[in-house]
């Protein structure tokens, strides 16, 4: 067996494969076609094997006849998968349709009816075999195929001009550019030589075929496109396998023929063992594909209960909180001393609504990066202490002992002093609702180009469960809302959302429940040129 017969018989066999594992993975109408298409370029192929290895010219011109009648089904078959791809409402007409292998059954009866139809003469010249063309049958032959050829590419591209979609463009560009590349070649090599009397390299179209066969099997296959990598990973393994196993039925010694079977069985050992890995692999990507799937679609109802509740929500509170400002006022009359309370809770409840709300929202805008910035020149210093000293009345009413340290040194940044201050209003909120008694002691620094800003409380503390929590969406320590019934578990959230905005950090320090907590952020400073 010389090496143009043994590739002949390993692209027929990478062919067959391919043509299985797609069959094996849908079994449509589309996917059988596809797979009577590979198997006539396979026994052509085979076909001019058996020419290269038979001896007898006699045998030879029956073995000729039958490589011919197999290559004269690759065009219609191929005409019919570009008829019924992409084509649902076609393949129901798949009787009518099925007419088209009429020219080829003509073609078996005349090949039948006269074995020398194309061929003369089979002999041989210099140690090669020759042939003698029947030219006129010859190119009846030709036409017939390459007027097939013609009428599929009209009707694949056709279909690539009339399809928006973007994934069905993209299967058909492979098919368009992949068989082009196949029919370009087989032509050249196995109709055009031939009639000038070149036979010597007709081995080499059925080659090129691997590219018409590959280049559609990945289409069909493209919507899973983790699979193709299995399916390469086999077709390089059984490529390999196959040139091993020609390598031992060629040896002439028995050492190599023990080298050769060695190596034969530790390859077909990795290559399963690397095969299932790859499956393995491929298995594990999808399900994270799907995860991140299911993970998208959960963020964007995510985002829709946000809209809802930023248009809908809020917006009811917004206005049961003016109906019972404006009822509180005269305009409506002197509401009655009883009624009073009763609208002053109202209005208080639907603040604390208004606030609740705002406060989640807020907290996913930051977190999703939504939020916008007014970024400026700002003092830092002076924002600190507009927060503190509106908060402090807050602390001071639950008898907490509440300090503001600020050392001496230059405090300005770019950043947005609205968000900013609200986040360190946050901040102090969530000491002071989480401390009973004791104190709050917050301390402004700085050090070389950053500002230290720290907020020690002696409140509730965190363990270790609650810091890996804190920072994150409804994050929330496991006894919080026995503390501060009114948290919304998005506050740090927005926290930590507008001191990244500004390229900073923050987070929390405790030694365990019962010993505070401390709440650090570092902001860098403006850079002087």
């Amino acid at each position: 067996m010389n090496i143009q017969t043994a590739l002949l018989f390993v692209t027929a066999s990478v062919n067959c494969l391919l043509s299985l594992l797609v069959l094996l993975g849908k079994r449509d109408k589309t996917n059988i076609i596809y797979s009577i298409f590979v198997l006539f370029a396979s026994l052509w192929a085979v076909g001019l094997a058996f020419f290269f290895m038979e001896n007898d010219l006699n045998r030879t011109l029956h073995i000729i006849n039958f490589y011919y009648i197999a290559a004269a089904g690759i065009p219609i078959f191929f005409l019919y998968f570009s008829l019924i791809f992409l084509n649902k409402e076609g393949q129901k007409f798949s009787k009518t349709r099925l007419l088209l292998i009429l020219p080829w059954l003509l073609m078996l009866a005349a090949f039948i009816y006269d074995k020398n139809f194309l061929i003369k003469v089979v002999f041989e010249y210099e140690g090669n075999k020759d042939v003698i063309l029947n030219n006129f049958n010859y190119l009846i032959f030709s036409a017939y195929f390459l007027v097939f050829v013609c009428l599929s590419y009209y009707k694949l591209l056709n279909l690539f001009n009339n399809t928006q979609n973007i994934e069905e463009r993209n299967q058909l560009k492979f098919i368009i550019g992949g068989t082009f590349i196949g029919f370009t070649f087989g032509m050249v090599f196995n109709l055009i030589l031939p009639f000038f009397g070149d036979y010597r390299h007709i081995y080499l179209g059925p080659l090129f075929s691997f590219s018409m066969v590959a280049s559609i099997a990945y289409s069909i296959t493209r919507h899973h496109l983790f699979n193709m990598k299995v399916i390469v990973t086999e077709i390089l393994m059984f490529i390999l396998w196959v040139f091993i196993f020609i390598r031992l039925i060629l040896s002439t010694t028995l050492e190599d023929q023990v080298i050769s079977g060695g190596l034969l069985a530790i390859t077909v050992f990795v290559g399963i063992f690397l095969i299932r890995s790859v499956i393995k692999e491929v298995k594990l990507r999808e399900e994270v594909q799907k995860l991140a799937e299911d993970l998208k679609e959960a963020n964007e109802s995510q985002a829709s209960l946000m809209h809802f509740m930023n248009h809908q929500v809020k917006g009811r509170f917004g206005n049961a909180r003016n109906v019972f400002a404006e009822l509180l006022t005269d305009d409506y009359g002197v509401m009655p001393d009883s009624a009073k309370p009763l609208l002053e809770k109202g209005l208080e409840e639907t603040k604390m609504g208004v606030d609740y709300v705002q406060n989640i929202l807020k907290g996913a805008s930051a977190e999703s990066g939504k939020l916008p910035y007014n970024m400026t020149q700002i003092d830092f210093k002076p924002v600190v202490e507009d927060v503190f000293n509106k908060q402090k009345d807050y602390a001071e009413k639950k008898g907490l002992e509440f300090k503001l340290h600020i050392d001496d040194g230059d405090y300005k940044m770019t950043g947005d002093n609205v968000e900013l201050g609200e986040s360190i209003r946050n901040l102090l909120d969530n000491s002071i609702n989480y401390t009973e008694k004791g104190s709050i002691n917050v301390t402004l620094k700085n050090t070389g180009n950053i500002i230290h800003l720290e907020i020690k409380d002696t409140g509730v503390g965190l363990s270790d469960d609650d810091k890996t929590k804190l920072f994150k969406a409804g994050g929330r320590g496991k006894d919080s809302l026995k503390v501060n019934v009114n948290s919304t578990g998005y506050g740090l959230v927005f926290v930590k959302g507008v001191i990244e905005a500004h390229k900073g950090r923050v987070w929390a320090e405790s030694e365990g429940c019962g010993y505070g907590s401390t709440f650090l952020v570092e902001l860098p400073k403006l850079e002087h040129n």
